[in-house]
């Protein structure tokens, strides 16, 4: 797993606390998310072409259950945000294309295990550039690590297995909108994405994130809730070098439950 340097929330932390004298108040959010797979997957030797893909649910990728923690530190007009995704797929189905990579050459409509594991670790600040008794809109900053492993095997017929994995910086912008409408109630969501090159690498994230929560107990300061919410999370990749060419384009979503404790 990457390890996002502690610098930059240390950082974030350390201007936001100068910048206001308001109390700060720290949310802790550990989220059960159902995640499903879509998408396809496709790859070729360094000087071939990719002409056609696999489908996630043609290479037999199931739905996973997985711990989605998000930690929220809120004062004044700043917000900032530590999140952790992972999730792991597993399934057997067929290839929809013929799969070269490194060596390796998986035959169009053979049958194969199929695994793809990814994991997104970020942390982002935000400043609200709207703030009224209705609602708050921010603008932001915010960089991470996502990492992927993904394996497909054969299982009949030649043994060939087609595998890659790779940890790939990211770095996006941010917009959230907060409200509380009353009642207990409040509703967050961010959007966060950008489009980027390194050396071998082209990537696109988009990340969408709406919760709405409901305070169930409140000592003081203290308050614990309940939430639920949808999560869509985009990743276009492009991989062109010397050991061959990988396009990973797929979306991971789905509903979470959850809780808020709040000090």
């Amino acid at each position: 797993m990457p390890r996002i340097p502690s610098v930059l929330l240390l950082a974030s932390l350390a201007f936001a606390a100068a910048a206001c004298a308001t109390p700060p108040q720290l949310r802790l959010i550990p989220r059960v998310t159902r995640f499903e797979v879509d998408g396809d997957f496709g790859a070729a030797d360094s000087g071939g072409s990719i002409s056609s893909k696999s489908d996630a649910s043609a290479l037999g990728l199931d739905d996973e259950d997985a711990i989605t923690p998000q930690i929220e530190l809120d004062f004044a007009a700043f917000h900032i945000s530590a999140h952790h995704t992972g999730a792991s797929f597993r399934g057997d189905g067929r290839t929809e294309s013929t799969l070269r990579f490194r060596g390796e050459e998986i035959a169009a409509d053979s049958e194969v295990r199929s695994e793809f594991d990814v994991a997104l670790l970020a942390a982002d600040i935000v400043y609200d550039v709207v703030q009224t008794n209705v609602v708050d809109v921010g603008v932001g900053v915010g960089a991470g690590a996502f990492t992927y492993d993904l394996s497909v095997r054969t299982t009949s017929g030649p043994d060939a297995s087609v595998e890659s994995d790779e940890t790939v910086p990211i770095g996006y912008l941010v917009v959230r909108v907060g409200t509380a409408p009353g009642a207990g109630l409040r509703f967050v969501g961010y959007a966060r994405g950008l489009t980027g090159t390194l050396q071998d690498d082209e990537a696109t994230y988009l990340d969408l994130d709406g919760r709405l929560s409901l305070d169930i107990w409140s000592v003081g300061p203290a308050s614990f809730a309940v939430c639920g919410g949808y999560r869509y999370i985009l990743v276009d990749y492009k991989h062109d070098g010397s050991d061959g060419k990988l396009e990973i384009d797929v979306s991971i979503s789905g509903p979470y439950v959850g809780i808020e404790i709040v000090f």
